[in-house]
């Protein structure tokens, strides 16, 4: 043991340099590694975290600036107003354009849905199965939101008077049908 210690005494005597230089080094990285590295470290994970917060930020403006968008196009869908003047007058002008008859249209009460009004309309038609599709078609493209909630159909055979019978399985006969058509208004 006692020459083990010698060896050991005679090494750092020859290479006293080398040894300081490897010891200086040792600490300075120690050094480095706590007061520089680490701290460093630290602020790069916190940057880090602040990136991804950053970016799931971006993320959800993103899907409002979309929602909104969405928004924007429907509210434009949407009637002016509660009034239901507008729905009857749209009915009546497509009704024309479309070829039917149009027997009765009776408005419903406005219906509070609480963030918005449903403003329905009943509706008896006479109609070919073709005006009728084309009559439906304009509700569906309408610029402004309509929906047909309720449809019932009965199919219509001429006698030669004024007098209507009703058959259910014939193809060529006017339909009678009997529709509620409502359309939505946003609260203000």
């Amino acid at each position: 043991m006692v020459k083990l210690n010698m060896d050991i005494e005679v090494i750092i005597s020859k290479n006293k340099f080398l040894v300081i230089v490897i010891l200086i080094l040792i600490v300075t990285f120690g050094i480095g590694k706590k007061f520089i590295y680490q701290p460093r470290l630290k602020t790069i994970e916190q940057i880090q975290l602040r990136i991804e917060k950053q970016a799931q930020k971006n993320d959800l403006l993103q899907d409002i600036v979309a929602l909104k968008k969405g928004i924007d196009s429907y509210s434009e869908r949407m009637p002016p107003n509660e009034e239901i003047t507008w729905v009857v007058d749209e009915i009546s002008k497509l009704s024309k354009d479309s070829g039917i008859e149009l027997l009765s249209l009776e408005p419903q009460a406005v219906e509070d849905k609480g963030s918005y009004y449903r403003l329905p309309l009943e509706l008896d038609i006479e109609c070919s199965y073709h005006q009728l599709g084309n009559f439906l078609s304009r509700i569906e493209n309408s610029p402004k939101f309509m929906r047909l909630d309720n449809f019932k159909l009965d199919t219509v055979l001429y006698t030669g008077s004024k007098e209507k019978v009703f058959y259910k399985e014939t193809s060529s006969a006017n339909a009678n049908i009997d529709l509620t058509v409502s359309t939505i208004s946003l609260k203000k």
